[in-house]
C-alpha cells in the first residue's frame, strides 16, 4: 500500500526488515515445519519424517515435490 501511495519511496521488503531486525537485536526467527492439521511439528523425534504419524499427513506440498521429481521440498506449513 506505501508503494501505491509513494511509488519513488524506497520501502525495504519484508525479507530485509527481518534481517535488520537480527543485526540490531541479535534476535532471529526459527522457523519450524507443521502439520497442515496442527496436530504437530516436524521437529525434534519427527524432523526427519516425511508424513505426520498421527494424522498421515505429508510435511512436504505433494504438487511441488512432484514437479521437481522429488528434488524441491517445500512445507506444507509452517510456524
Amino acid at each position: 500500500a506505501v508503494k501505491k501511495c509513494y511509488p519513488d519511496s524506497e520501502v525495504p521488503s519484508l525479507h530485509c526488515i527481518k534481517k535488520m531486525i537480527a543485526d540490531l537485536t541479535s534476535i532471529k526467527s526459527i522457523i519450524n515445519h507443521r502439520c497442515i492439521n496442527s496436530c504437530g511439528a516436524f521437529i525434534g523425534l519427527w524432523a526427519d519424517l516425511d508424513a505426520r504419524p498421527t494424522c498421515g499427513e505429508p510435511c512436504y506440498d505433494q504438487k511441488q515435490l512432484q514437479r521437481s521429481h522429488g528434488h524441491t521440498k517445500v512445507p506444507c506449513a509452517v510456524f
